[in-house]
C-alpha cells in the first residue's frame, strides 16, 4: 500500500488506497456495488460539488464516425523495387513494415480490407532468403482518391525511401501477385566468392572442379534442416543451369513453381562444400525473376 510507483506523479482522481482495496477484493472474489444504485464506494473521483454522479435518461448516442475513405474510387499500382546493402539483413515481415511506414509518410490514402481486423492491401512476391540482395521485386498497391500516375508515386517513394530500397517501373508486367511462389518458374541469381568481408573466397579451379563433379551426376540428394523439419531433396532437379563467369563469380538459375523448393546457400553448402559460417559471408545477388 506504501509502495511508489513510476506513474503516481499521474492523478486519475482514484485514491491509492482504494485500487488496493480493489486487488484484494479480486483476490477473494469479492464484488463492489454499482454506485449508481448504492452506497458511494469512496473512490476519491467525485467531490459532490464540480464532481458528482449523475443518472439521466436522456442519453443522446455519439454520432457514428464519418468514413469518407469508403466512397473514395481504388485503383491497384504495381511497382518494382530493388532491395541493397544492409536492407538484405531485413526479413521479408520487416521489409513490409517498412514499406507501410513509407507509404503513410508519403501521404497515401491505400484502401484496407474489410471485416473484424482490416489490413492494407498490399500483395508482394515472394520472400527472397534472409541476407540476399535483390534487383527483381515486386509489389502491387491498392490506393485511394484521384488516380496518381505511377511514375508521380515511385518518385515520392523514393524521396523518403531508406538508403538500399530503390522503386522503379516494372520492366513487364508480373502475373496475379496473390498466386505466390507458383507465379515464378525460375529465379536467376548471381554469386560473388571472391568478394567476401572476411577474405573467404574459392579459386576458379575448384569452382569448376565442383561444377563438373556435379554435372557429371544424375542426382543429387542431399538433407536440408530447416527449423525442427528435415527433408530430403534432389537438388539436380531443381537447378536448372549452375555456371562459372568470370573469375570467381558463379551464375545460379533456379526453378520455380511446383516442387520442393531450394536456397542458394543450400547450393552453396552442398555442391561447393562452404560451411553455414562462410555461407552468410559470400554476397548473394537475386537478378531476375522469370515468369
Amino acid at each position: 500500500r506504501e509502495e511508489v510507483f513510476a506513474w503516481d506523479h499521474l492523478s486519475t482522481g482514484v485514491e491509492k488506497g482504494f485500487l488496493y482495496d480493489q486487488y484484494e477484493k479480486s483476490l477473494a472474489a469479492k464484488e463492489t456495488p454499482d454506485c449508481r444504485d448504492s452506497a458511494c464506494p469512496l473512490c476519491g473521483v467525485c467531490d459532490f460539488k464540480e464532481v458528482k454522479n449523475i443518472i439521466t435518461d436522456n442519453v443522446v448516442p455519439a454520432p457514428a464516425p464519418v468514413r469518407t475513405a469508403e466512397n473514395l474510387p481504388s485503383y491497384k499500382v504495381r511497382l518494382g523495387f530493388s532491395k541493397r546493402g544492409d536492407l538484405r539483413f531485413l526479413g521479408h515481415l520487416e521489409l513490409v513494415k517498412v514499406i507501410k511506414r513509407l507509404i503513410r509518410r508519403c501521404g497515401f490514402t491505400v484502401k484496407y480490407s474489410s471485416g473484424f481486423h482490416p489490413m492494407p492491401k498490399l500483395s508482394f512476391s515472394p520472400p527472397i532468403p534472409l541476407g540476399t540482395e535483390s534487383l527483381d521485386e515486386f509489389m502491387e498497391i491498392t490506393l485511394l482518391g484521384i488516380p496518381l500516375e505511377a511514375q508521380e508515386i515511385i518518385t515520392r517513394l523514393n524521396m523518403h525511401s531508406p538508403e538500399g530500397l530503390l522503386f522503379f517501373m516494372p520492366s513487364r508486367e508480373p502475373l496475379n501477385l496473390n498466386s505466390g511462389s507458383d507465379m515464378i518458374q525460375k529465379t536467376e541469381y548471381k554469386i560473388t566468392f571472391d568478394s567476401s568481408p572476411s577474405g573467404f573466397c574459392i579459386d576458379s579451379d575448384r569452382i569448376d572442379g565442383y561444377i563438373k563433379d556435379f554435372d557429371s551426376s544424375h542426382e543429387f540428394p542431399v538433407t536440408i534442416k530447416k527449423g525442427d523439419k528435415v527433408r530430403t531433396v534432389d537438388i539436380k532437379s531443381r537447378i536448372i543451369e549452375l555456371r562459372r563467369l568470370e573469375g570467381a563469380k558463379l551464375s545460379l538459375v533456379l526453378a520455380g513453381g511446383n516442387g520442393p523448393s531450394i536456397r542458394p546457400l543450400d547450393v552453396l553448402v552442398h555442391v561447393f562444400h562452404v560451411t553455414l559460417p562462410e555461407v552468410s559471408l559470400i554476397p548473394i545477388l537475386k537478378t531476375r525473376s522469370f515468369r
